[in-house]
């Protein structure tokens, strides 16, 4: 009886750390992609213009580091 006991115990500490590997994985999926491009042009709202090799050009918003 104590055996059983400590091997469930066992398989609950391993499958939330499971779960919460999981989790984490799934949250980096729903993440929007990052991709590789060139500022092409500055906005006046703070936005920039980027041309990607990927796709046509598009606005997106930027970091004030940049």
């Amino acid at each position: 009886m104590e055996g059983e006991k400590r091997f469930v115990e066992g398989e609950l500490i391993r499958l939330q750390k499971e779960l919460k590997r999981l989790k984490t994985e799934l949250e980096r999926l729903k993440a929007p992609p990052l991709i590789i491009g060139q500022i092409k042009d500055i906005l006046a709202d703070g936005k920039v213009v980027v041309k990607s090799s990927q796709s046509p050009d598009f606005p997106s918003s930027a970091l004030r580091i940049m």
